[in-house]
């Protein structure tokens, strides 16, 4: 049953990897999950898992995205940053049910590469130190915080710099609080920078984080691009990572034709025996977009190279 499910979520099959995941325990999702980024390299590992938080913030999913981002994609530009984010929204999460857990942010302190400020460890750690004096985590994290000089950071011109800080630093509330300041566009613009220019994880994350209160179109293409465009180099199941994302932003807005050319792109003879996209499924949307606009080359080219073009869209 786990290799059914790790196919799936190989695939880009996140639907398919759902049902699966309701007949595994949490123990072989975690091992499953966490090997198939750290030992596979894949991406899907990851992408999967912020598919089921933008469902079901549960606790188990997010410390899995927090151990996948710290360990096992941690070699990507903005992987710590990211892991922050995914404790600090932890944080908040068991803090009613147990003060003295601090979501990993603690852990993260003792890295050097600043995901978590001096500021923000010590008000957590002093925050579980009112309920548990004795708590080692906690002493550690203050006696680092009063040796450690962070680098003074440079003054921020406007909301706008404000708002792209926020994003790389993995402070998604914060940054969410801004997105008002710009349009859709420069946002888009933004992400799109910040993830195929930089190849920073957290516009990829921040993607996911605004589609948790609405599942956007516009954003899985976004996600598409970056993913496709700034993790490739790196890692494995990039391809199937954006094409799921083309699916979802095509079945949420069927008549665009610009999500389904870049669908239609992806589709490639198949260098295994499972093809990410069937030659079935590209016909099917070849032919729907050539029904709608039958000039369209993208379209053409994809039905003739699989011998399956029609004669009447000439």
């Amino acid at each position: 049953m786990s290799e059914q499910f790790i196919q799936a979520v190989r695939s880009g099959d996140f639907s398919a990897a759902c049902e699966q995941i309701l007949n595994l325990t949490e123990k072989q999702i975690d091992e499953s999950l966490f090997l198939l980024a750290y030992d596979d390299s894949n991406f899907c590992s990851y992408a999967f898992v912020e598919f089921l938080l933008a469902t079901q913030e549960k606790e188990f999913f997010l410390r899995l995205a927090f151990v996948i981002a710290d360990c096992g994609i941690n070699y990507l530009e903005g992987a710590y940053a990211v892991a922050a984010h995914h404790a600090r929204v932890m944080y908040e999460l068991v803090q009613p049910r147990d003060p003295t857990d601090d979501g990993g942010l603690l852990f993260l302190f003792d890295y050097p590469w600043g995901a978590v400020s001096v500021e923000e460890a010590v008000s957590v750690a002093s925050k579980i130190l009112e309920h548990d004096p004795a708590n080692q985590a906690a002493l550690l994290a203050l006696k680092n915080a009063s040796e450690r000089k962070e680098d003074p950071t440079s003054p921020i011109r406007n909301e706008r710099e404000q708002l792209e800080q926020h994003i790389l630093a993995g402070k998604f509330t914060q940054a969410k609080q801004l997105i008002n300041i710009v349009s859709d566009r420069e946002l888009h613009a933004m992400l799109i920078y910040l993830g195929c220019e930089e190849r920073h994880l957290c516009a990829y994350a921040f993607t996911w984080y605004l589609m948790q209160e609405k599942e956007v179109a516009e954003l899985h293409y976004l996600a598409y691009r970056i993913v496709t465009q700034a993790y490739a180099r790196n890692l494995t199941g990039c391809d199937a990572t954006g094409i799921f994302h083309l699916r979802r932003a095509m079945a949420l807005e069927p008549e665009n034709e610009k999500y389904v050319e870049h669908f239609l792109m992806l589709h490639t003879p198949p260098l295994g025996p499972t093809p990410l996209i069937s030659d079935d499924e590209a016909e099917m949307f070849a032919k729907q977009f050539l029904d709608r606009n039958r000039f369209n080359i993208v379209a053409t080219n994809t039905l003739k190279k699989m011998g399956r073009y029609d004669a009447k869209y000439d």
